[in-house]
């Protein structure tokens, strides 16, 4: 019956590491994506902190850049 439950143990482990792998490829992709648009606006010479925000209603709002 021990052998059992170390079996489902780590069975969940590996559920919960898959979670995570997938949740940092996703994390690294949008990462990437904002490096390249900020080298593009670097390149293009807009160096402002301010970008249009699209609402949920469907309007633009000026709003602040956050960097880390």
């Amino acid at each position: 019956m021990e052998a059992r439950r170390r079996g489902h143990g780590r069975a969940i482990r590996r559920v919960v590491d898959e979670g995570l792998r997938e949740e940092i490829r996703i994390l690294n992709a949008r990462l990437a994506a904002l490096e390249a648009r900020r080298r593009r606006d670097l390149e293009v010479g807009d160096d402002g902190d301010e970008e249009a925000v699209v609402t949920t209603d469907g309007t633009d709002e000026e709003g602040l850049e956050i960097n880390f």
